[in-house]
C-alpha cells in the first residue's frame, strides 16, 4: 500500500502590526514582531524601511553636547546647543551655519534648560548660575532689581533717661544730632527707667538737642514730648536714620552696561529721612538685562541714608512660557513672573507656588505647557496649573493647582514630549500618555526591553514626520542581551504600534518644526544629524517575526518553502539575508539580492565576460524595482516556524511572509 503523502499547509502573513517584546517570540500574534530594527509597519502589507540619517556638513560643536532644542527668532529657525564645556553654540538651520554665542563656563556643564518667549527672546535656566535670554544677537543674565533702603546710619551708646518729658543723654554721637531726626528703638526693655507706650521695635523724633549728647524725643514729628521716667534701661538699641532729606528726594539708578532697559525708582520721605523705595508705578521699572548690581546715586541733601541694588536672576532646573509669564522651577517651588514680563518676580501679580503635599517626593523634575495647562512632573506625581488670572481687589495672581496623578511621574527631564492632544513620557518603567487628567501605560510592548536600558545616560525624545506619519521617539542605551553590547537606539511609536530604529552613537534628539513638518536633530557629540532623511544610503535593517505554530503547535513541522513579498526600490545594494528559524536556533542564511545578473553569451552558448582596462571582469545586473517574490527552499524544522530578514540596502518594503510546511510527529 502506497504511503500517503503528508498534507503541505501554506501560511500567509500581511498583516504587520508592531513590536512586541511582552512575550517570548512564540507567544506573541502572527502580525506581531519579536524584533524590528529600522522597518516601519505602517500597515496591511506595508513593512518599510526607514531613511537614514544625514550628517549636517560643516558643523561641528567646539565641544560635546549635553542639552539641545529648538527655537525660532524672528523668523529664523535655530538648533541651540550647550555644551560640556558650559558653552552655547547656535546652528542656523536655513543656512547651517554656526554661530558662539558664549565661551566655556558661561553655563553649568549640566542641568540647562531653555524654552521660548513670543518669537524674539530664547528663555535659558540654569540650576546654579540663573536665568539667561537671547534675542539672537546679545546673550544677557536676567538683571530684574531689587531695592534696599539703608536707613540707619548710626547707632547710640550709653543712653540713659534723664527725665519725666521725654529727656535722653548718651555718650558723646559720632553724628551730629539735628531736630527732626528719626530715632528707632528696638529690643526688649529692662533695667531701671521707663518710656510709655513703647512696643519693640519703636519710632521717634528728636525735638530738641544740644547736637551731641541730649535730646527729647517725641512720637511724632515736631509733636509733644513722650512720657518718661528716670533710669538706665538696658537690653534696647537706639538706631539713627538719615537727616536732611526733604521732598522732592530723587535717586538715579545706573543703566544696565549691555542694553535692556535702565531700571527708574522713586523715594518717598518723611521731611528729614527717606522712608521707602519703590521700583512699582506708573514711569518706573525694575529693569532688564543687567549684569552685575548697578550703583544708586541720591540726589539732594542730606546724609545717612543709601540704597543698594541686588542683581535678581532666579536659578532653577525647569523653565516654560505659560500664561503671558515665565515660570521656573527651583527644587520644590514653581516661581512666575508678573503677568505679560518674561523678567518681573516682584510685582503684585509675580510669585511663587511651594508644593508642599506629600504626591510630590523630592523635586520638581520639568514642567511642560502645552494643552492649556502647565503640566508639573515630580519622580511619580504629576500636577496641573490652569485658570491663571489676576485678583481684581490686590493685583495678585490667582491659579488652580490640581494633581491628577499621585503615583506615576518621571525623573527623565529630556524623556518627554506633547504629542497631539497628549503629553507622552518616559519614565524608568515604561511611556506613559497623560491625555487630560488620565494617565495611561503605551509601553506594554516594550515591557522586554526596559530591564536593558542604561538609565545612567541621557534619554532624549522627540516628534517626528517619517513618511509623512507623526511620531513619538525615545533615544536611549540599550545593553543588548543578543550581542552583550551597549548601542543606542530609538523606541519610536505612532498609531499604538512600536518599532526600533538606530540613527548612530546619539546622545542626545531634539525636535525641530521645519518649513511645519515635524523634523528631529541629533548628535553623537559635536556634530549635528538630521534623523529618517537619507533613502538612497545604506541602512541595516532586521525583522525579526513572530514563530508559529501553524494552528498545531503540538506537532513537528518541516518548513519545505519561504517566500518573501517585497517592493524594491531602484538603488542596487547587498539585498536580503533571510534565516529560517525554530524555537532553538536558525538555519544557514539564505542572500537574495535587488538585482538580477546579466550573463552574456555567444551563439554558441560561450559566456563572454567584459573586462576594463586593467583586465578586471565587470559584471552586469538588471536592477529589479516594483513587486518581487523571493522565494527559496527551507532548511529548518521545529514546533514553531518564522523568519529573520537582515538588510543593509535602503528604501524597500515588505509587503509579505509566506511558507509551506508539512506536519509531522506530535510531541
Amino acid at each position: 500500500m502506497a504511503t500517503q503523502e503528508q498534507k503541505h499547509d501554506f501560511h500567509v502573513t500581511k498583516d504587520f502590526s508592531g513590536v512586541n517584546t511582552k512575550a517570548n517570540r512564540t507567544a506573541i500574534k502572527e502580525e506581531e514582531f519579536a524584533w524590528l530594527e529600522n522597518a516601519m509597519p505602517i500597515g496591511h502589507g506595508n513593512l518599510r524601511i526607514v531613511p537614514a540619517p544625514t550628517t549636517i556638513a560643516g558643523v561641528t560643536f567646539s565641544a560635546s553636547v549635553v542639552y539641545a532644542t529648538f527655537a525660532n527668532i524672528n523668523s529664523i529657525d535655530y538648533y541651540l546647543a550647550f555644551l560640556s564645556t558650559g558653552g552655547f553654540e547656535v546652528v542656523n538651520l536655513g543656512t547651517n551655519t554656526k554661530t558662539v554665542v558664549s565661551a566655556a563656563a558661561t553655563f553649568s556643564t549640566s542641568g540647562v534648560q531653555a524654552s521660548q518667549w513670543d518669537n524674539k527672546t530664547i528663555l535659558i535656566i540654569d540650576p546654579v548660575k540663573g536665568y539667561f535670554q537671547w534675542n539672537g544677537t546679545t546673550l544677557v543674565s536676567v538683571g530684574s532689581l531689587s531695592f534696599t533702603l539703608n536707613g540707619y546710619y548710626s547707632t547710640l551708646s550709653g543712653v540713659a533717661i534723664t527725665g519725666t518729658a521725654g529727656q535722653f543723654s548718651c555718650t558723646a554721637s559720632t553724628t551730629t544730632l539735628v531736630v527732626g531726626q528719626a530715632v528707632v528703638i528696638s529690643g526688649i526693655f529692662a533695667g531701671t527707667g521707663s518710656i510709655t507706650g513703647y512696643t519693640n521695635p519703636s519710632s521717634y523724633y528728636i525735638i530738641t538737642t544740644n547736637g551731641s549728647t541730649t535730646f527729647t524725643l517725641s512720637a511724632t514729628k515736631g509733636g509733644a514730648a513722650i512720657a518718661t521716667t528716670a533710669g538706665t534701661p538696658t537690653g534696647l538699641t537706639y538706631s539713627l536714620t538719615g537727616t536732611g532729606y526733604s521732598s522732592p528726594v530723587t535717586a538715579t539708578v545706573a543703566a544696565p552696561s549691555t542694553g535692556g532697559t535702565q531700571a527708574v525708582i522713586s523715594l518717598s520721605t518723611n521731611g528729614t529721612s527717606i522712608t521707602g523705595v519703590s521700583a512699582y508705578g506708573t514711569g518706573l521699572s525694575t529693569g532688564t538685562n543687567y549684569l552685575t548690581a548697578p550703583a544708586v546715586t541720591i540726589s539732594g541733601s542730606g546724609v545717612g541714608q543709601s540704597i543698594t541694588a541686588s542683581l535678581i536672576s532666579q536659578p532653577g532646573t525647569a523653565i516654560a512660557s505659560f500664561s503671558g509669564r515665565v515660570w521656573i522651577a527651583n527644587g520644590r517651588t514653581l516661581y512666575y513672573t508678573a503677568a505679560g514680563t518674561n523678567n518681573d518676580f516682584y510685582s503684585a501679580s509675580a510669585g511663587n507656588i511651594t508644593f508642599t503635599d506629600a504626591t510630590l517626593i523630592g523635586n520638581i523634575t520639568q514642567i511642560v505647557a502645552a494643552n492649556n495647562f502647565l503640566y508639573v512632573f515630580g519622580i511619580d506625581s504629576i500636577n496641573v496649573i490652569s485658570d491663571v488670572r489676576i485678583s481684581s481687589t490686590t493685583g495678585s495672581t490667582l491659579y488652580t493647582n490640581t494633581n491628577i496623578s499621585a503615583a506615576v511621574g518621571t525623573d527623565l527631564p529630556y524623556g518627554l514630549l506633547p504629542y497631539f492632544r497628549s503629553i507622552v513620557f518616559m519614565n524608568r518603567y515604561g511611556v506613559y500618555a497623560l491625555v487630560g487628567s488620565t494617565t495611561s501605560k503605551l509601553s506594554d510592548a516594550l515591557d522586554g526591553v526596559f530591564p536593558y536600558i542604561d538609565f545612567t545616560k541621557t534619554i532624549s525624545a522627540g516628534q517626528v514626520l517619517i513618511y509623512n506619519i507623526l511620531c513619538a521617539a525615545f533615544s536611549f542605551t540599550y545593553n543588548d542581551p543578543l550581542t552583550s553590547t551597549a548601542r543606542v537606539i530609538q523606541a519610536v511609536y505612532f498609531d499604538k504600534k512600536w518599532f526600533f530604529t538606530s540613527q548612530g552613537t546619539l546622545t542626545f534628539i531634539a525636535q525641530a518644526p521645519i518649513n511645519g513638518a515635524a523634523t528631529l536633530y541629533g548628535t553623537t557629540g559635536t556634530d549635528l544629524t538630521k534623523l529618517y532623511q537619507d533613502k538612497t544610503s545604506a541602512i541595516s535593517s532586521t525583522i525579526r517575526s513572530a514563530l508559529l505554530g501553524m494552528k498545531d503547535i503540538i506537532r513537528d513541522k518541516q518548513a519545505l518553502k519561504w517566500g518573501v513579498e517585497a517592493i524594491l526600490g531602484g538603488t542596487n545594494g547587498n539585498g536580503l539575508t533571510i534565516t529560517v528559524d525554530n524555537e532553538n536556533r536558525s538555519s544557514p542564511s539564505t542572500t537574495v539580492y535587488n538585482y538580477n545578473v546579466v550573463t552574456w553569451t555567444n551563439s554558441s552558448g560561450t559566456t563572454i565576460p567584459w573586462t576594463n582596462s586593467t583586465g578586471t571582469i565587470i559584471g552586469w545586473v538588471d536592477a529589479i524595482v516594483g513587486y518581487y517574490l523571493y522565494r527559496y527552499d527551507a532548511q529548518q524544522w521545529g514546533k514553531y516556524i518564522g523568519l529573520t530578514i537582515t538588510s543593509t540596502s535602503p528604501n524597500f518594503i515588505i509587503s509579505g511572509v509566506q511558507y509551506e510546511t508539512t506536519l509531522r510527529a506530535r510531541f
